[in-house]
């Protein structure tokens, strides 16, 4: 479990940095994106263990992309928001 749970933190950080990157606010720190990224892809990970009821293990790549996904939905959810929270 714990291997996996780093290979999810590694996918969340990769995702958070890339789209964080990809999308500049101004003066965004890409360290934020990817610690949003990190917590999004774990969350999306466990909750894909919950909904298939798979044994954990390392070489699930389905859960790994799934938390991929979720890093970078978290992401875009984070600048969506800061983006509306700017204009205002």
């Amino acid at each position: 479990m714990f291997i996996l749970l780093v290979a999810w933190i590694g996918a969340g950080l990769v995702a958070g940095f890339v789209g964080s990157k990809l999308v500049k606010l101004g003066d965004d720190d890409p360290r934020i994106g990817s610690v949003i990224g990190a917590l999004g892809s774990v969350v999306g990970g466990v909750t894909t263990h919950f909904l298939t009821k798979t044994a954990p293990n390392a070489t699930d790549y389905t859960s790994i992309l799934v938390a991929a996904a979720a890093g970078v939905v978290a992401v875009a959810v984070y600048l969506m928001i800061r983006k509306s929270a700017s204009r205002a």
